[in-house]
């Protein structure tokens, strides 16, 4: 074909032309380590650094500071205003939802509730209990009335047919009263 190169798609005939002409090249003259070090040394030999001379800096004044007498903008009174002192019997009215701290615990209410699990639900004599998997790796039997986690968490039912166990939690809540939170642990949760 006419026309065509002869040298596409050929890529050792284009790659030995370059070897040669490398070759040629750095065999032409003989170079050392002292035709470098020469040409170093002349190069710098008659320079040498310009610096300029630092500008001259204005002298700094002192300044004493004074603001530790005026009135500190962030003090309680002077963000929420002055607060009147009223004295006032506030009748402590006892919560009865606080939970009883003489109570004795239980060995599952020392793990988080969130590591706790429920493996299962079973009917013996006519009671139905739940299994529950605690970090130390045991199974542990829980019926209603039985307390887990560390927030309070009493058993109220073990739904058989959910295989789930139903708490109820004793925490407190935002206003500092003591509120309860449900909650639902199910099989392979």
């Amino acid at each position: 074909m006419v026309g065509r190169n002869c040298l596409a798609g050929r890529p050792w005939p284009a790659l030995a032309v370059v070897i040669v002409a490398l070759l040629g090249t750095s065999c032409s003259r003989e170079h050392s380590l002292a035709d470098l070090e020469h040409f170093v040394r002349s190069a710098h030999q008659n320079t040498t650094p310009r610096v300029e001379p630092l500008p001259e800096l204005p002298p700094v004044e002192s300044y004493l500071y004074t603001a530790d007498t005026l009135v500190d903008p962030f003090a309680p009174e002077n963000v929420y205003g002055k607060v009147e002192e009223v004295e006032e019997v506030v009748e402590v009215v006892p919560d009865p939802l606080e939970p009883d701290s003489t109570r004795p615990r239980e060995k599952l209410e020392s793990f988080p509730l969130d590591s706790l699990r429920l493996v299962g639900t079973i009917v013996r004599e006519g009671e139905v209990s739940a299994l529950v998997t605690a970090p130390d790796n045991q199974i542990h039997q829980v019926i209603e009335g039985n307390y887990l986690g560390q927030n309070n968490g009493k058993v109220v039912a073990v739904d058989l047919a959910a295989g789930a166990l139903d708490l109820e939690e004793v925490v407190k809540g935002p206003t500092g009263r003591w509120e309860i939170r449900p909650y639902r642990m199910s099989t392979g949760q």
